[in-house]
């Protein structure tokens, strides 16, 4: 025991004395970095964080405080649609198993994708199609992008399928079209194409080269200037590591400028909720009341199993 009450212990590696504050260190500043996390997702996501962060000196504890508004008011829905973003990332991640996860990753992908869909409209201002497969009507790629021709009312699909067709097509690369009309209705829409990625390989994909693709199957393309975006779960900078010679923020923002030039638009969790919230409790959204029965019942699913399999 030292002189000063701190329990002493030996490192055998250089024969050095080391108290064991200072061996606690390393846990101390993880813990802070949790925390700074924490601070930064409350902040940037505001009334739509379902969580609160109580903190006292060295000391801080979370807390779920979402209370489900049957009624769908904004907040309550973009804390929802955080929380399902949050079980998807954890399912993801194998943080949560059971036999019940296979079942609840493929309605996952469904409904996170009319998630991002809502969330399109909101960011483009206008309108948009869930066009990613599986279609809930389970319509096949040809019809589908006729029926999303007639309602952008922009370009000229083929009239025969091409003959570099594999006829394997399912939504070319495209999950997600967003659009905005201007008063003229005349062709120059402000459009967004964007790509659906929740799982951690996103950064393998790009909209960017898929919708080349994806306008190939018009003989008069729609628009040839275009947003490309691309929406995740997960924070985008979930995997910053920061840097010693940068701030984390400087870092994290380098890093999005990068992505941005890669992938286009990037809409991660922290920017999704927002949008998806706006959109889902507007009178503009359609299919915004069955959405959020489904995505409702799907995190009570999920929470049941992470219960079950703890």
């Amino acid at each position: 025991m030292a002189d000063d009450g701190h329990d002493v212990r030996y490192d055998p590696s250089n024969g050095d004395s080391l108290e064991s504050e200072i061996l606690e260190d390393d846990r101390h500043e993880a813990a802070d970095v949790v925390l700074d996390e924490l601070e930064h997702r409350s902040a940037v996501v505001g009334s739509y964080y379902p969580f609160q962060i109580r903190s006292r000196g060295a000391n801080w504890s979370i807390r779920c405080v979402s209370t489900r508004d049957r009624q769908s008011n904004e907040s309550s829905t973009g804390q929802e649609c955080y929380i399902f973003c949050l079980l998807t990332s954890a399912i993801r991640d194998r943080r949560i198993q059971g036999q019940g996860i296979p079942d609840l990753e493929r309605a996952m992908a469904r409904h996170f994708q009319e998630i991002a869909s809502e969330a399109a409209a909101d960011v483009i201002g206008g309108v948009s199609v869930s066009f990613g497969w599986p279609r809930k009507e389970g319509t096949a790629f040809r019809p589908a992008l006729q029926d999303l021709n007639r309602q952008l009312r922009l370009g000229t699909v083929h009239d025969s399928v091409p003959i570099w067709s594999n006829g394997r097509e399912k939504d070319s690369g495209i999950d997600v079209v967003a659009w905005r009309e201007f008063d003229d209705k005349r062709p120059g829409k402000l459009v967004l194409f964007g790509q659906v990625a929740s799982g951690n390989d996103w950064t393998k994909k790009s909209v960017k080269a898929d919708t080349p693709r994806f306008l190939s199957w018009f003989s008069q393309q729609p628009t040839h200037h275009y947003i490309p975006a691309i929406f995740i779960p997960f924070p985008q900078h979930h995997e910053c590591a920061g840097s010693s010679e940068a701030a984390f923020e400087d870092v994290a923002s380098a890093q999005a400028w990068l992505r941005e030039q890669e992938f286009g638009l990037v809409i991660d969790r922290l920017r999704i909720v927002g949008a998806a919230a706006r959109r889902l409790t507007s009178s503009a959204s359609q299919s915004g009341g069955n959405t959020l029965t489904s995505v409702r019942e799907w995190i009570d699913s999920a929470l049941n199993e992470a219960k079950s399999a703890a």
